[in-house]
This record gives C-alpha cells, structure tokens and sequence, in this order.
C-alpha cells in the first residue's frame, strides 16, 4: 500500500521526472568530446567588373567536421557537471518519495487513532447515559442531592459534544488518507511491529545519527549542491583555456563555369583574450558560490544532528509517558473490578461503579492519545535518520 501510494503521489512524479531529464543531460554532456558534422550549402551569384574577380552562378554543397581536443579539461569539467546535477536531483527524490513516506504513515495512525478514540468515546456516552439515568432515581430516592444530577447532564452533554469531535476527526483522516491513496487501495492498519521493523540497527542515539550522516536527504542534496558549485567553478575556469579542435571540409559545385571543388584541414585556436574582466569576475563569483555551498553543507550537517537530537529526546519522552499511562490503565481497570466486587458486597452503589468505569474509560482515551504521539514521534525520528526508504523496507512495510 505504502508503495502503490508513494508510486502514485505527483510529487515524487515530479521529482522524479526532473530527475530522469537531468540523467539525459548527463548522457548527453558525453558529446564534447565526439565530432560535429554539419552540412553546408549556398547558392548564389556574383558579378565584377574587375577581371581578375571571378564572377557568375554559384553553387556549392558540402561537409564539415570539427572534431574537438580535450587537453585541458573543459569536455571533462561539463561532463562532471552534468553528472552531479543529476545527484542532487537524485537527492531530491529521495527526499520527496520518504516526506510522502512519512505522511501516509501518519496518516494510516491518524485512522487508527481517530477510530479507537471514537470507540471510547461512544462507550463513555453510553456509561454517562446510564449515570443520568441512575443518579436521577437515587435523587428521587432522596440518596442524592439535585445538583448531582445538573452535573452529570452537563457532562453527559459535553462527552456527546467530544465524541461528534472523534467523528470529525475520523472523518478528517479517512479524506487525507484517500487524498493520499490511489483509488480502490484498502488501508490496513499499522501494528506496532511495522513500525518498528523500518530501523535494523541498534536503538541508540549514536547509531541512528551515524544513519542520517550517510542516509539524511536534506544532507545528501546540500553535499550534492555542494560539488556542484565545485563542478560549476571547474568548468567556468576551464573556459580560460584556449579552445582547440581540427576542421575537415569537403565541398562539391560550380562558380560560373568552373568547378569549385576543395578540400581542407585546419587546426582551430580559439583564447579568450579581452572581455573587459568577465571571464575572471565569472571565475571569481563560481568561487564565492562553492564556498557558501561547502559552508551550507556543513551547516546542514550540524542541523541534522540536532534535529536527531530533538527527535530522539521527543520519541523517548513518548514512550515514556506511553509506557507509564499503560500502567495507569491496568490500575484503573482494577479498580473497576474492585468496585464492582464491592457492589456485590452492598459496600457501593451502581453510580459508584458506573463513575469507576468512566475514570477508566477516560483514561483509555488519554492512552490512545499518548501511544498516537509514540508512533508519530517514531515516524519522525525514522524520517530525520532517513530510514524511510521504500528501497530498505521490509516487505510487509510496503503492504
């Protein structure tokens, strides 16, 4: 499923698009160092009072070709050029197909979350429903004052409220998920190990920022960017040099009444010699802009460490409060049971117990909450290691 989306998605066809017309580029850059041939041709007539000018109809046809010699580096400099243009287009891909990554996940737990807590959410309307009922006879009994039962009305009437917001959001993230989704894709639901299986290493911090030094794709397209301003200083440099290449041409026709048949060979020397500065000013700036590149580079990289250092920090802080309210749902899930041991015993009432049950409920929806903010912690921390890769993943990921 995650594939059949991320397959789909415009943005990584876009990507990958620009990706595929830098490759072509890059094939293309190989042709400096191959022959030009052309075709020539001209038609025309001359006329010349002076007879030592030769004049009449002229026409000729012909071929040329100049072959090109690399000796220093100009054809290799713009090949090189090419080649790193399409690396950092690469980059971009990788970073576009694991951002889509990263939000389809989220928005498969969004699911999860949203129904889970529409669930509770219905069964804590149901258990209100029953308080109102119960606390309206015991204050008919006279066991309970009046504005007990204002009170439970006005929360039964706020649990409705909330469980129409759970419904919204449900209904929110199905349409983000079908947005995201090709038409007739089934969404199934993420277990706890499909989220996991996406990192093999070792669960540490040093271990996943040594991952995103070599997987990171904001890092690898600001590396990449980086020699590109290198390749770019290269080859405006080379353009000091002076241009060389041999030129043979051949051509068949006739001017006036005589053949104007030749053949030729030359050697071409082309040096730039004045340009009031330019060359040098250009020289100069492609300087500059890899310099600013590498710092770029190197401050992406210091920006990824910290951004793992954050995203580790958040993840743990996650799981430790998903870990904590666990156990605070089986003590409450004790309790209940005690409570209702008690009702047996005659040593509670049924608006005790029914209250015991809606603690626990309650908490079951804050659980809910902090697992959602567990798994969403996760998928970041796995996208700023770079680990959202379609290519690494395990094949139920992909499902």
């Amino acid at each position: 499923m995650l594939r059949q989306a991320v397959e789909s998605d415009p943005r990584v066809l876009a990507a990958r698009s620009t990706y595929q017309s830098k490759l072509v580029e890059a094939e293309g850059a190989w042709s400096a160092y191959l022959p030009v041939l052309r075709g020539t041709g001209s038609a025309g007539s001359s006329r010349s009072q002076d007879p030592l000018v030769r004049g009449g109809d002229k026409r000729v046809y012909g071929l040329e070709l100049e072959q090109p010699i690399p000796l220093f580096g100009r054809e290799s400099a713009r090949v090189e050029l090419a080649r790193v243009a399409a690396r950092v287009e690469e980059s971009e891909v990788k970073r576009v197909e694991q951002a889509v990554v990263g939000e389809v996940l989220e928005a498969m737990l969004g699911i999860s979350t949203a129904k889970e807590t529409l669930a509770l959410r219905e069964r804590l309307a149901v258990n209100l429903s029953e308080q109102v009922a119960a606390v309206r006879e015991t204050v008919a009994g006279g066991g309970m004052k009046a504005t007990e039962e204002r009170l439970i009305q006005s929360r039964a009437a706020q649990s409705g409220a909330l469980r129409a917001r759970a419904a919204a959001d449900l209904a929110a993230a199905q349409a983000k998920v079908k947005r995201l989704m090709p038409e007739a894709t089934p969404v199934v639901k993420l277990q706890e190990n499909d989220l996991r299986s996406w990192w093999r290493g070792p669960l540490t911090l040093e271990a996943m920022e040594a991952a995103a030094l070599q997987a990171a794709p904001a890092l690898l397209k600001a590396q990449a960017e980086a020699e590109q301003a290198g390749a770019e200083y290269a080859v405006i440099r080379a353009d000091l040099w002076p241009k060389l290449s041999v030129t043979m041409q051949a051509q068949r026709g006739t001017f006036g009444d005589v053949p104007a048949d030749s053949q030729s060979i030359f050697l071409g020397v082309s040096v730039p010699l004045f340009e009031g500065g330019a060359s040098f000013s250009r020289v100069d700036s492609a300087a500059h802009r890899q310099s600013a590149a590498k710092d770029r580079a190197l401050q992406e990289g210091r920006m990824t460490m910290q951004r793992m250092a954050e995203a580790w920090a958040r993840w743990r802080a996650a799981e430790a409060m998903a870990l904590a309210w666990r156990e605070s749902e089986r003590q409450e899930e004790e309790a209940v049971k005690l409570t209702g041991e008690q009702l047996a015993g005659g040593a509670t009432t049924q608006v005790g117990l029914l209250r015991a049950k809606q603690t626990w409920l309650e908490t079951l929806v804050q659980g809910v909450d902090y697992r959602s903010q567990q798994d969403v912690a996760w998928v970041r921390l796995l996208q700023e290691a770079g680990a959202l890769s379609l290519t690494s993943a395990s094949p139920h990921n992909e499902k």
